[in-house]
């Protein structure tokens, strides 16, 4: 069968600015000098002109003078776009200009009276549609279209002040010849929209997602609400709130958006239920019927609009798929773009029937994004277009118009997801985050800090005097008991809100802004966060969720009170969220200035239910699913030394889990057919051949290898079951394989040097699975692997490891703590947080301690010698990187080397009992071995030990100071 190409058309949604009288002298034009562009001047007293725009009847609630605006400003463009002189005679269709090259006569105006613009009211603004002649889908015609568009919007750019504010939509229709309209034809178009439509929200800014009263999405169609009509008035009881993008670029201090409440992404039996639906449709008359948004009470909300519109044609008439949900635009590369967007889904489908369409994209949804769904069609540039759009801004129009208020407008992807306010100069602050400058700074992190808060009894009547201390500075000054009278640091106020806003007013006054989590919630103030950044010095970053740009203290719901403990009345669980921080010292002495105040102000608690987590990404790049199997597999082999540097009640803890540890799905669902699996050649690269002797390992090694995305990557690592329990590493912020990657080993602490050097090693792993060449994965897994053969941690191989990271001034350290740890026993109930009667409150940090750790862990050059390219600019006249040993012993050796023994005596070490020693030999270590060989190694390594421990000693002077 023979297709008729589709017909496309254009109809833009704007206002255009009208003077007001000359009594409004309080507005000047001049409040808006970098605009082109010029209002219309006002229309000649009613006697001269007063005409009314042909619609009018259709906004019965606009008054007369208003209407004979609208009909004033329609006849001035109409007159610009038919090549006439604009006149209020009568007789204007006469007064005509010469005659264009460019003909835009067959484009349409209207009024508008849905969209309004109140706010900026230095003008009077008229809602406009501007609707172009249908184009056919081929080379002339696309071309004469873009010839006129381009003429039209140097019109309305530059010779009208015109703007697409929040209220306007671009839409554009593509017609399907009236016969080639056949009910499986437009089954396949309804099913490829209805699959596609999910993914949408990349494209649009949220206030025109599915829950915008003019582009209502197809969660509101009878595919889902079957037989049930919408009812507006019931579902505005309800709304939602999120900020005008144009906020402080058309007008400052612009109230917030109301949408309706989201009606949240469909589950899988609801969505494939639609698909259903739409391959069962009998007819293209019962299809359009299923697709279309049955509102009850319409005619009440006559702005109200689907996303997507389907019309029935005419008799000798086309088929018309209109696409209702873009923002008002009047910037031609964004319109152009989605053009081809539309046309291009059209095309997709034809020739092709519902089922096929099914069948061809059975998971679009969470398999793909919306740019790599492009890509793989043929739309290349709207790809590309969308793509790079989204790393800038949502709404490229505001970039015509400037700051016209103080307050700083931002983007935010979260309440305000993607409204993109945020000018596109970027600050230097949030210069660091853009991807032009990732290789200045790649890497980002951000912190939680779990910790409890002691709470004082109110005295029922005069406690002894030496147990009173004096709030009569509170407004709710009251006498409470104090079990330690000496402790002048503040404990809990009288409810937990009271609390956390006290800890954030005080990080606050100490330079550290915070903030508490009502700021973020429910109606959220963009003016007064905006404000409040100003007054600290800082700039939104654009692209980072507000919640993350501030430190934050919440109420942590996962750590239950306990109550009537040591002499207090309760302690209450609450949480300290960083905002996004850069791997660079400032940012370190960032974490270490607002633990010091924490403590130095608060009397604060660890229990063993509170964890340390620590969230790494790229800045703002993307994280490949290449990038997520390397981490996972890195973190899988090296996970038994990372819990030897916990406290042990890590291990097994319900919300820590190991990830080849039980409890987890890879443990409990093991298969012996795992090691056997078939498996990309590349994995081989990072994963050596020794691995086969540990088939309990190499087996999940291989599951995750071959993980498809990051959502069966997260299902591999979860703990096994239906339960709550979370791992010990878990992916929660992605989306289309961006995010972060949240580390959850650590137990809660608020101890500055634990939190430094953890926060450094995790880093240095993640920049390891990230950057590190093929050849130095062998050497290092290979090492840590051989910590499971053992019930306590080899010193040499913590070192040989730490080494490897860069870190080996942290030997001495983490060699304190694992034998620190190893004394301790493991509790792994959670509910169990209540703290012995005699355990202390955490202690002050002294001036002393915090310059130390400044100076000495902060500030210090980490280097990463598994990088090549720091090999290569640390090696001199030219010299390059020497390949890594094959031989195990020669391996080892190295190793050794590098971690700061002497080369003669590594050399006198027979290389068999290096191999034995190291963990660095081909195969499992034999249970076997004579016991003069173990008696000789030992005194081997001893030597080696003896030889180095001066070095070592050296290093311990800083944490003996302490």
């Amino acid at each position: 069968m023979t297709f008729r190409l589709p017909k496309v058309q254009v109809q833009l949604g704007f206002l255009i600015a009208v003077c007001r009288s000359e009594e409004r002298a309080d507005f000047q034009y001049n409040e808006i000098t970098q605009h082109p562009g010029k209002p219309i001047p006002q229309p000649p007293g009613k006697n001269k002109f007063n005409r009314l725009s042909s619609n009018a009847d259709k906004y019965p609630h606009l008054e007369r003078q208003c209407l004979n605006r609208a009909q004033w400003a329609i006849e001035a463009l109409d007159d610009e776009l038919q090549g006439r002189r604009h006149s209020y005679s009568p007789l204007r269709s006469f007064q005509r200009k010469p005659e264009a090259k460019i003909s835009l006569k067959e484009w349409t105006v209207e009024f508008d009276g849905h969209v309004e613009e109140n706010q900026a009211n230095q003008f009077d603004w008229v809602g406009v549609k501007l609707t172009s002649p249908k184009f056919k889908n081929e080379s002339k015609d696309l071309a004469d279209l873009e010839k006129q568009l381009k003429k039209i919007l140097v019109i309305l750019n530059k010779k009208y002040l015109t703007v697409s504010n929040a209220e306007t939509r671009l839409k554009v229709a593509v017609y399907l010849n009236r016969y080639d309209a056949t009910p499986e034809q437009m089954k396949a178009i309804a099913a490829l929209i209805w699959i596609a439509d999910p993914l949408l929200g990349d494209v649009h800014p949220p206030y025109c997602g599915p829950n915008s009263i003019s582009s209502l999405g197809l969660q509101y169609s009878k595919l889902i609400r079957d037989k049930s009509p919408l009812r507006l008035k019931t579902q505005l009881i309800s709304t939602v709130r999120t900020g005008d993008p144009w906020n402080n670029h058309l007008s400052p201090n612009r109230r917030p958006l109301e949408l309706l409440s989201h009606p949240r992404e469909l589950k899988e039996a609801k969505y494939l239920d639609g698909v259903d639906k739409i391959l069962g449709a009998d007819s293209v008359d019962s299809l359009i019927d299923l697709m279309n948004v049955s509102i009850h009470d319409a005619k009440d909300y006559p702005q109200a609009s689907p996303a997507y519109r389907f019309e029935l044609p005419a008799k000798s008439g086309d088929m018309a798929i209109w696409f209702n949900q873009h923002c008002g635009t009047l910037n031609y590369a964004e319109i152009d773009n989605w053009i081809a967007f539309c046309v291009g889904v059209i095309q997709l489908s034809i020739g092709k029937n519902g089922a096929s369409i099914s069948d061809s994209y059975p998971r679009l949804r969470y398999s793909s994004g919306i740019f790599a769904f492009l890509r793989g069609n043929g739309l290349r540039e709207p790809a590309a277009y969308f793509e790079r759009k989204l790393q800038t801004n949502k709404i490229p129009d505001l970039d015509q118009w400037p700051i016209v208020s103080e307050a700083l407008s931002f983007r935010d992807e979260d309440s305000l997801s993607s409204l993109d306010g945020f000018s596109t100069t970027t600050s230097s602050l949030d210069s660091d985050f853009t991807p032009s400058s990732s290789a200045r700074n790649e890497y980002s992190f951000g912190i939680e800090l779990e910790m409890y808060i002691p709470k004082k009894r109110d005295a029922p009547q005069s406690p002894p005097r030496g147990l009173l201390i004096d709030f009569s500075d509170s407004a709710d000054a009251s006498v409470c008991i104090d079990p330690d009278s000496k402790d002048d640091r503040q404990t809990g106020l009288s409810s937990r809100e009271e609390t956390v806003d006290q800890i954030a007013a005080v990080l606050t006054e100490n330079g550290l802004l915070a903030t508490n989590t009502d700021m973020h919630d429910g109606d959220f103030d963009q003016t007064a966060w905006l404000k409040m950044l100003v007054e600290h010095g800082l700039v939104p970053i654009a692209g980072i969720d507000h919640k993350y740009q501030t430190w934050t203290v919440t109420i942590d719901g996962s750590l239950h009170a306990f109550y009537d403990w040591a002499g207090y009345e309760s302690a209450s669980g609450i949480e300290a969220v960083s905002p996004v921080l850069q791997d660079k010292a400032t940012s370190w002495e960032n974490v270490v200035n607002v633990l010091s105040s924490l403590r130095n102000n608060f009397r604060l608690l660890e229990t063993n239910n509170c964890g340390f987590h620590i969230h790494i990404a790229k800045g703002m790049e993307t994280l490949s699913i290449h990038l997520l199997r390397k981490l996972c597999i890195l973190m899988c082999c090296v996970e038994d030394v990372i819990f030897r540097l916990c406290h042990p009640s890590r291990r097994g803890n319900k919300w820590a889990l190991n990830i080849l540890g039980e409890g987890s799905f890879l443990y409990d669902n093991y298969n012996e057919g795992w090691p056997h699996l078939e498996v990309p050649c590349d994995f081989w690269q990072y994963v050596p051949c020794s691995m086969a002797s540990f088939p309990s390992i190499l087996g999940p090694l291989k599951k995750i290898w071959k993980a498809k995305d990051e959502k069966e990557l997260q299902m591999l690592l979860n703990p096994s079951g239906l339960n709550f329990n979370k791992s010990c590493i878990f992916l929660p912020k992605i989306r289309s394989l961006t995010g972060t990657v949240e580390f959850r080993h650590l137990e809660g602490t608020l101890d500055p040097e634990l939190i430094i050097r953890w926060g450094q090693l995790l880093t240095a792993l993640f920049r390891f699975a990230d950057k590190a060449p093929t050849e130095k994965w062998e050497p290092l897994l290979t090492t840590v692997i051989r910590s499971r053969q053992s019930v306590d941690l080899d010193p040499n191989l913590l070192r040989g490891f730490l080494t490897f990271l860069g870190l080996e001034d942290d030997y001495d350290f983490w060699t304190h703590r694992v034998d620190t740890m190893s004394k301790l026993e493991g509790d792994n109930n959670q509910l169990s947080c209540r703290p012995d009667e005699d355990q202390k409150v955490c202690s002050r940090i002294n001036e002393g301690r915090i310059a130390s750790l400044h100076k000495n862990l902060c500030r210090r050059e980490r280097t990463h010698p598994f990088l090549k390219e720091e090999k290569a600019e640390e090696a001199k006249g030219g010299a390059t990187e020497s390949a890594s040993p094959v031989n195990p012993s020669d391996r080892a050796a190295l190793i050794l080397e590098e971690a700061g023994f002497e080369k003669e005596l590594v050399e006198r070490i027979p290389a068999a009992n290096i191999e034995k020693g190291s963990g660095l030999q081909a195969g499992p270590a034999k249970d076997d071995t004579p016991e003069d060989d173990v008696d000789k190694l030992t005194s081997d390594l001893l030597q080696l030990l003896r030889k180095s421990r001066a070095q070592a000693e050296k290093k311990l002077e800083r944490y003996n100071d302490d």
